[in-house]
């Protein structure tokens, strides 16, 4: 098989050539035949034929004993269907975007079993995109004198590129929840478009969905709810970008092609997530409170509503003890309103200040004093004259009442004349 010459770097980190045996498995009669087709030739990048007749499509091999599908990666030599000597050097992951690619390729475009024509077009598409994306020689717009043939593995060598753009990657992390709170929102990253799996591997959770799909800002999000508080474990896997071999004969004699294969890989991470029972709160004794009696007095005061000036009017004033403990140095004043004089009263009092002030004294709890205060209107008085009285005790707010008397003037009597 004329195949072109595979060219990549020696990648930073990647592990050394190490020798082994490569042995071809591809017979048409053999479980696993190899898939390819002919009809064109291979053009380099002036355009130039490079085979008369090419030939793409599937390798089966085994590399120390394990089975692979691979591509042949050298045009200047022949595949050999002996077991030979090989150096094979491993880049896991594969570092530059072209190698993702091609591992992509080999993993996920790479035919096998039966043979039918779908299977061994695939197999030669396949074959050819990998030319463009790791030989140096070969057309990278023209790679063959198949058009259709071209078109296809252009079309995939695309698609490949796209599918690996940025390295595979995942993490995952998860909002610690408040104190009671039974959920929290679990958020995987990764490379947009990748399908992460999900799984509760410790305690007693469940997840909202346990496949999420790495939305193009890179992440992707699940709920995770617990049936209670303790540790919830999480494990998040996702498909790496793949373990590449290049596999290179050593034989100086017969110098067969060198080859390349991939494995699959599987990124794994893992969080813990820590829900906290709501703490609970002591129930303190309820100490009954004895609650003090305060001391409470009320007042009440009537008056007629209409009097006649120069004549008597009594106001009505009654002080209640409304509480349930005894008043003391109960006193009640009433102040007289203006252009009224004091006549007397129920009970003795003394007068300054335009007020009369009565000196009640004690009143156990419900008890109650009335007091009459008698006044008399001047003749110059008219309309309303408002009476307040105000009492007062120990520990205790003032507290007043008010009646209002409208007063008619006098009445002057006329008396007629008398003539003759």
């Amino acid at each position: 098989m004329a195949l072109a010459l595979l060219a990549l770097a020696i990648l930073a980190g990647q592990a050394a050539a190490a020798p082994g045996t490569q042995t071809w498995t591809g017979g048409a009669a053999g479980a696993t035949p190899d898939l390819e087709r002919g009809g064109f030739s291979l053009l380099d990048a002036g355009g130039a034929v490079i085979t008369p007749a090419g030939i793409a499509g599937t390798l089966n091999f085994t590399l120390n004993g394990t089975p692979y599908v691979g591509f042949c990666t050298d045009t200047s030599r022949i595949f050999s269907t002996s077991t030979e000597p090989v150096d094979t050097t491993t880049e896991e992951p594969p570092a530059t975007a072209n190698t993702r690619a091609l591992a992509w390729i080999l993993l996920n475009r790479a035919p096998t079993g039966a043979s039918t024509p779908e299977k061994v077009q695939q197999a030669a598409v396949s074959q050819v995109a990998a030319w463009i994306l790791v030989d140096a020689q070969i057309n990278k717009t023209t790679p063959t004198t198949d058009a259709a043939l071209n078109t296809a593995a252009l079309a995939l060598v695309q698609e490949a590129l796209a599918a690996t753009a940025t390295p595979a990657s995942l993490s995952v992390s998860a909002v610690a929840p408040a104190v009671g709170a039974t959920s929290s929102t679990v958020t995987v990253f990764g490379r947009p478009g990748a399908v992460v799996t999900l799984a509760v591997t410790s305690g007693s959770a469940s997840l909202s969905s346990t496949s999420v799909v790495i939305g193009p800002g890179g992440f992707g999000t699940t709920t995770l709810t617990a049936t209670g508080a303790g540790t919830v474990g999480i494990s998040a896997s996702t498909p790496g970008d793949g373990r590449l071999f290049r596999i290179n004969p050593t034989d100086p004699e017969t110098l067969p092609q060198a080859t390349a294969a991939a494995e699959p890989t599987t990124l794994a991470v893992s969080a813990q997530v820590v829900f906290q029972a709501t703490p609970v709160t002591p129930v303190v004794p309820t100490v009954p409170v004895t609650q003090v009696p305060r001391p409470s007095v009320a007042i009440t005061k009537t008056a007629p509503a209409r009097a006649r000036v120069l004549s008597n009017v009594r106001y009505r004033i009654t002080v209640r003890n409304s509480g349930r403990v005894t008043l003391r140095n109960v006193v009640l004043r009433d102040r007289l309103p203006r252009g009224l004089s004091f006549v007397g009263a129920s009970r003795a009092s003394t007068l300054s200040n335009g007020s009369a002030t009565f000196r009640i004294g004690t009143l156990a709890a419900g008890q109650s004093r009335t007091v009459i205060v008698t006044l008399m209107a001047n003749a110059s008085v008219t309309g309303s004259r408002v009476n307040t009285a105000t009492v007062s005790a120990t520990n205790v707010r003032p507290v007043s009442a008010r009646a209002a008397t409208v007063f008619r003037p006098l009445v002057r009597r006329v008396q007629p004349a008398v003539t003759g």
